[in-house]
C-alpha cells in the first residue's frame, strides 16, 4: 500500500477505512491492462502490432518458445498458420498471464517479388550519369525518378546508374519482408568477368552500401523510420573506411574538357570533389 502522511494516520478508524478503500497500489494501476483479444487476424507479409501500453517485464510466446521480450509484440508470418499467443506480464512480483491466437491469412491480392516503388533517385557523378536511365534536356527531378521506376519497378527490370560514391535510390516493395534464416532478399548488379583478362578473377565489380528499413510509422513513405546497414564483407576489417564522405561541385560550363588516356574519360578534370579525409581533386 503506499504510504501516509502523519496527518491522515492519525485520522479516525472509520476516515482511515475510508482512504484505504479508495486508494490503488502499484501493482493494481500497472495491471489496469484488460486482456489480449480473443484473436487477431492479418494477412501474410503484413505486420501485427499489439501494444498493452502498461508497464512491467513482458514474456510473448508462441508454443512455449520466447518470441518477444518488449512491451508490444510486432508479429509477421510469411506462412498461412494460426499461431497460439501467450502473453505473461510481470509487475514486482505480480504475474500474469493472457492467451490468444493469431490467424496469418492468404491476402486478397498476391504480393510482388519485385520492386514495387522508387521513392528517390539521385546518381552522383559517374560515367554513366544522364545516360541511365537517359536525361533529356529540361527534365525535372520528378521526369527522372519517373524513368528510374520505369527502369527498376515490376518483374523486367533495367539497369540504372548510382555514378561515383555518393549514389543513391530508395526503392520499397508492396509489402514488409520478415528477417528469416539465411537470405531474405537479393539486389542485382553487374559485377562480371573480363574477357580478356590474364588474371583469373579480374573484372568489374562496383559494389554498393545497403540498408534497409522498417515502415515501422506504416505511413507509405521512408522518411522518419530507423535505417539499417547491412554489413558486407569487408565491413567489419580495421582497414574499411566507416562514415566518409564527399563533396562534388558544380562545374564551370566554360571550362575547356581535359581528355583522359581511355576512351571514356571525355574530361577528366570536369568536377571538382573534396572529402572529410582532407583529401580533394578534380
Amino acid at each position: 500500500m503506499k504510504k501516509f502522511t502523519s496527518k491522515i494516520i492519525k485520522l479516525s478508524l472509520v476516515s482511515t477505512v475510508l482512504i484505504a478503500v479508495g486508494c490503488k497500489s502499484e501493482r493494481e494501476e500497472d495491471f489496469s491492462f484488460t486482456g489480449l483479444e480473443e484473436s487477431y487476424t492479418i494477412d501474410r507479409f503484413r505486420v501485427l502490432n499489439i501494444d498493452p501500453k502498461v508497464g512491467g517485464n513482458f514474456k510473448w510466446s508462441i508454443n512455449d518458445s520466447i518470441i518477444s521480450q518488449e512491451n508490444y509484440l510486432d508479429f509477421i508470418s510469411p506462412v498461412v498458420k494460426t499461431y497460439p499467443l501467450t502473453l505473461t506480464i510481470d509487475v514486482a512480483g505480480n504475474t500474469r498471464t493472457y492467451h490468444s491466437k493469431i490467424i496469418v491469412k492468404q491476402e486478397a491480392v498476391p504480393f510482388s517479388k519485385h520492386i514495387s516503388n522508387v521513392f528517390d533517385y539521385r546518381p552522383a557523378v559517374g560515367q554513366f550519369t544522364n545516360e541511365m536511365p537517359e536525361y533529356a534536356a529540361g527534365d525535372t527531378f520528378s521526369q527522372i525518378l519517373q524513368k528510374a521506376k520505369e527502369s527498376l519497378v515490376g518483374s523486367s527490370p533495367s539497369l540504372i546508374t548510382l555514378g561515383g560514391f555518393g549514389g543513391h535510390v530508395v526503392f520499397g516493395f508492396d509489402h514488409t519482408i520478415p528477417n528469416m534464416n539465411g537470405k531474405d532478399f537479393k539486389i542485382l548488379g553487374n559485377a562480371f568477368f573480363g574477357n580478356d583478362a590474364t588474371l583469373p578473377r579480374s573484372g568489374s565489380c562496383e559494389p554498393g552500401i545497403i540498408m534497409v528499413a522498417y515502415d515501422r510509422n506504416k505511413n507509405g513513405k521512408p522518411d522518419d523510420d530507423e535505417w539499417y546497414e547491412i554489413a558486407g564483407s569487408e565491413y567489419f576489417k580495421n582497414t574499411t573506411v566507416k562514415n566518409y564522405s564527399i563533396t562534388y561541385f558544380k562545374p564551370d560550363e566554360n571550362k575547356p574538357p581535359i581528355p583522359g588516356s581511355d576512351f571514356w574519360q571525355a574530361d577528366t578534370e570536369y568536377i571538382k570533389w573534396q572529402d572529410n579525409l582532407g583529401k580533394f581533386g578534380l
